[in-house]
């Protein structure tokens, strides 16, 4: 579980190491999944994503064939760093 007090994070293991953090002004962070609508995404930003997932000749693919193959991968392999990265709108 993830815990936060200002500017800075811990991860409990355990529920005692939880109530510890908890006794010490740390308060739970709950963690979202969002899903990627990958197709307001700039073709860019599609290739950078095909590239982190070993996706060959993504370099000369049309927006659409990445969309493809993108939403075929799924989205959970998403995260919000990722999308803070490489999510560029139209």
């Amino acid at each position: 579980m993830r815990m936060k007090r200002n500017n800075v994070e811990r991860v409990a293991e355990s529920k005692e190491e939880a109530e510890k953090l908890k006794m010490r002004g740390f308060k739970e962070v709950s963690v979202k999944t969002e899903r990627v609508d990958f197709g307001k995404m700039k073709i860019s930003a599609l290739r950078t994503l095909a590239k982190q997932k070993g996706v060959e000749g993504y370099e000369k693919m049309k927006k659409e064939e990445l969309l493809e193959i993108l939403e075929i991968g799924g989205n959970e392999d998403v995260g919000a760093e990722e999308r803070e990265e490489d999510e560029e709108y139209l």
